[in-house]
């Protein structure tokens, strides 16, 4: 009797030995276990916190990091800057070991519409339409080629500097160099040609769109030349 007494403690105590040691394992792994709370510098449009963590834990498994001091908060900024949306990013570490995220997400400047379809931001950078929300921004209709999209960047920043092509500006296209535009105002397109006097062709633009709001019926053209210095030549239908 004395020898099963003794070895129903010894089972106890076995017992409590290893249910010790799985708690601290599921404790410390709780400790370790790193909570991250992500936040926008403006209001969130393509990306939101549930996605961003996702893309993080896929990218760096943060959350099967056992030692939190040795997070490379750099590692994980270039990481997710790697995210097509994202246009900066800040990574902060709290004294707890859970991180802040702070991210800046890309402005789309304007839309591609063609074979692929993606926003390209005032740098360049292109990144790709999202369900989440979609950008009023012009369109540039068909191709474009690595060689002249900082061309159309530049155009469209131009464009878009003026408060009144701000929000007439539909779309854009592209054949050789010389662009063609399609504002709100007119069912029409105007002839841009290429990408030089612009402040010049801007203010035809506006002269002429001035000019047909005076014009009762309106005309209906097939489109309108900026090209020539100092006037505007339509073609008639």
């Amino acid at each position: 009797m004395k020898k099963y007494s003794s070895f129903l403690g010894f089972l106890f105590s076995l017992f409590l030995v290893v249910a010790v040691s799985v708690f601290s394992v599921w404790k410390n792994k709780d400790q370790n276990q790193l909570k991250t709370s992500v936040s926008f510098e403006k209001t969130s449009l393509f990306l939101s916190d549930s996605i961003v963590n996702k893309l993080l834990t896929q990218k760096t498994k943060v959350n099967k990091i056992k030692a939190k001091d040795s997070l490379d908060l750099n590692m994980l900024e270039v990481l997710l800057q790697d995210i097509p949306e994202v246009e900066n990013a800040e990574v902060y570490q709290h004294p707890t070991g859970d991180l802040k995220v702070v991210l800046l997400e890309r402005n789309p400047l304007f839309r591609v519409l063609g074979k692929e379809n993606y926003y390209v931001d005032r740098f360049g950078k292109k990144f790709p339409l999202s369900k989440k929300h979609v950008a009023d921004v012009p369109i540039f209709i068909g191709k474009l080629s690595e060689e002249m999209k900082p061309v159309v960047v530049a155009l469209v920043s131009k464009l878009q500097e003026d408060s009144f092509l701000k929000n007439e500006l539909i779309h854009l296209t592209e054949d050789n160099g010389v662009f063609r535009i399609g504002i709100r105002s007119l069912p029409y397109d105007f002839i841009f040609g290429k990408h030089d006097h612009v402040s010049s062709k801007i203010k035809k633009i506006k002269v002429f769109c001035a000019f047909q709001r005076e014009q009762k019926p309106q005309k209906i053209y097939q489109s309108a030349n900026l090209i020539y210095k100092n006037q505007v030549v339509v073609t008639s239908l």
